[in-house]
Formats: C-alpha cells, structure tokens, sequence
C-alpha cells in the first residue's frame, strides 16, 4: 500500500518538475548571496523567513526564504523545511502554482544519484501547527503558546498521509493541466 503510494506520488511529482521547472533553481535569479558565512545572517533569515509566515507577513517570509534557500540552506533538511514554508506563505497569497512549485522542490533535496532520499516537506502539519499556534497565542506569550502547540503535535503522524492528501488537493488543479 505505501510502495504503491508512493510511487504514484513519485510520478505525479516528475510530471510537476517537467510542469514547473525552473532553470534558475530554488530562488529568483536577481539574488546575489553576499556574506553567506556569517552565521547570524544565516539564523537571522531563517527566523525571519520563519515568523514572517506564522505571523501572515507573507511577503517578508517569501523574501528571506528565498535567500536562505539560495544562500545558506546547507542540507537537504533545511532547504526542505524553508521551501515547505515558502509554499504556505506564496500559497497564502493566492500563489498555488508558486506553493506547488515550492513542494515539488521540496521533495528533491535529495541526492538520488548517491541513493538519498528526499525529507517528506510537511505543509499540513504546519498549517495545523499555525493554527493552534494562533489560538494558543491569545491566551499565552509566544514561546508557552510555541511549547504548547509543539507538545500538542507531537505525536501528530507523519506517515498517515495527510500532508500529501493535503498537497494533491491545493495542486490537482495544476496536475490535470498536464496531458
């Protein structure tokens, strides 16, 4: 059932890639990485990129992800989880081919050529995550609200197959366009 799964899902993302790809990579192409072995610009735009999203400054989210991602995202786990959120924040603005897009990155971190595979981009798990994180935050500072939420999802499934329910279902618009 999971082989079969996934290999839908691994034929549905190539028809993506050919879809959606774009030559210039994981960040527009007028971005230039300046001093990108300083650490605290590296910590400053992934929180930026991070918070910007949880607090629906999607343009602010979009902006710093994209140069964290071009710039200093080393692993395949931090260009993952920045091009997971980078898709909520372009899909909160109404850019699902751009969230879709984002994804599809996502899932190709990985080096297949040496065998690795891909972390699993989660962007049901956040958008729950920033809703409870709203609703914690009316009652309680940001990092009680931040523990609660985190304490809460722990134990959230991340092989019951919401997140890829919850990416066919934004995308399968774009999807049914290819032939």
């Amino acid at each position: 059932m999971l082989l079969s799964r996934s290999l839908i899902v691994l034929a549905i993302l190539i028809q993506i890639e050919v879809f959606f790809w774009n030559s210039k990579g994981y960040a527009g192409p007028d971005l230039t990485c300046r001093n990108s072995h300083l650490l605290v610009l590296n910590t400053m735009l992934g929180r930026k990129g991070f918070f910007g999203w949880l607090n629906d400054d999607f343009s602010e989210s979009i902006t710093a992800y994209d140069e964290f991602i071009k710039c200093f995202a080393k692993t395949k786990e931090e260009k993952t989880f920045a091009l997971t959120l980078r898709g909520l924040s372009k899909q909160s603005i109404g850019d699902i081919k751009g969230a879709c897009s984002d994804w599809v990155l996502a899932s190709e971190t990985g080096d297949w050529e040496k065998g690795e595979t891909s972390p699993d981009p989660y962007p049901y798990y956040w958008s729950i995550f920033k809703k409870e994180y709203k609703n914690e935050r009316k009652l309680k500072e940001h990092k009680d609200a931040f523990e609660s939420v985190s304490e809460k999802l722990r134990f959230y499934d991340r092989e019951s197959g919401d997140d890829l329910g919850y990416m066919l279902t934004t995308c399968r618009k774009f999807w049914e366009l290819i032939p």
